[in-house]
């Protein structure tokens, strides 16, 4: 058969081109800096895993505009596309315009305009060969997937969400970023033991792998980094879920404090402890209140019948 042509280099020469070639882009807020590694790498791919409704597509939305702004600010005409696969266009900018508090109904026109860079756009394609052609035509600087078990390739029978599916889809994706130098997030859904759906082999095509974790009812998420081939994954980001998206804490240990930061005025029923939260120390506060009791109960003893099973061995009559 036709064999191709091998390309081998030195790894000397290839020391060399390192040089520039871990460019970043930051991202412009301190906690997400931090789990990033100091920014997001060009070219490089991240997984984003959580539970239903924890806020990763807010996240992501947020991401998308953090690196417009930061894109825009260098006069680079790079676009950065965000594709719609969960939710319609309308939906997607329904919630940006929550996030940069803009009312389409009353603000005045072109107030959203100013607020959003030009360069960020929105697509409903979701078949895999189109998004690479999109990728290798447009050479966007940053694309946001929401999410891979939307993505389809058309020459496959599997359905979408599929293991074949995400496998392939997902293959094809990261290919082709790395060889156009186009940095991706591709968000995914989490089975009930919180591992990313799909094949495992997913979390090995990736370069970074993020989990957005947290309670809904709780304003507050930690975003923690499993997986990093550009940075620690030691490093966790502190964020807060308000009106406006998510926002980081700057001052984690005054969440878990009652007192602020008064720590040497010591107050009964209190302790402070230091606790580490990947490479952050926390100073959290313990609570513990003991009274006398007029009448001590006697230990309580709780008896279990034991069943045992005959053997085969054993007779019975």
């Amino acid at each position: 058969w036709d064999r191709g042509v091998v390309e081998l280099v030195g790894l000397g020469e290839a020391v060399e081109n390192l040089r520039g070639a871990e460019e970043r882009m930051v991202i412009g807020d301190k906690e997400l800096d931090r789990v990033f590694g100091g920014g997001i790498v060009k070219g490089g791919i991240t997984l984003l895993g959580g539970d239903p409704g924890i806020g990763k597509s807010t996240l992501a939305l947020q991401l998308l505009k953090m690196i417009a702004s930061t894109i825009a600010t260098t006069r680079d005409r790079s676009k950065v596309v965000y594709i719609c696969g969960e939710e319609t266009v309308e939906q997607v900018a329904g919630r940006a315009a929550r996030l940069i508090g803009v009312d389409p109904r009353s603000s005045p026109e072109g107030m959203a305009r100013k607020k959003v860079p030009e360069n960020c756009l929105l697509t409903r394609e979701t078949e895999v060969n189109a998004i690479c052609d999109l990728m290798a035509s447009e050479r966007p600087a940053f694309v946001i997937i929401d999410s891979i078990q939307t993505v389809y390739d058309g020459s496959l029978s599997h359905s979408p969400g599929s293991l074949v599916q995400v496998r392939e889809c997902a293959a094809k994706i990261a290919d082709t970023a790395k060889a156009y130098g186009v940095s991706a997030i591709i968000i995914g859904h989490v089975t009930k033991g919180g591992e990313v759906a799909g094949p495992r082999m997913l979390e090995h095509l990736v370069d970074t792998v993020l989990y957005l974790e947290g309670e809904r009812l709780i304003q507050h998420r930690v975003l923690r980094a499993v997986k990093n081939r550009f940075g620690s994954t030691a490093d966790v980001a502190i964020l807060e879920m308000t009106e406006s998206g998510l926002r980081g804490v700057s001052d984690p240990s005054a969440l878990l404090t009652s007192g602020g930061e008064d720590f040497k005025s010591p107050r009964e029923g209190t302790a402070m402890c230091v606790v580490m939260e990947g490479s952050r120390p926390l100073i959290a506060e313990i609570q513990a209140l003991a009274e006398d009791a007029a009448y001590i109960p006697g230990p309580i003893l709780i008896l279990t019948p034991i069943l045992t099973l005959p053997s085969k061995s054993t007779k019975t009559c």
